[in-house]
């Protein structure tokens, strides 16, 4: 997961957030996120 400028360009093989902010990032990136997403995948 990365945060990257509106110059670059992704490919088909990436999923993309367009307009995010670091805000987002920093929540999808967070370890409660990671925790509550690896549960949500057990159910």
């Amino acid at each position: 997961m990365g945060f990257m400028p509106p110059s670059v360009l992704c490919s088909n093989l990436v999923k993309l957030m367009p307009g995010a902010t670091l805000y987002r990032f920093g929540m999808l990136s967070s370890t409660m996120h990671m925790a509550w997403f690896g549960l949500s995948l057990d159910g």
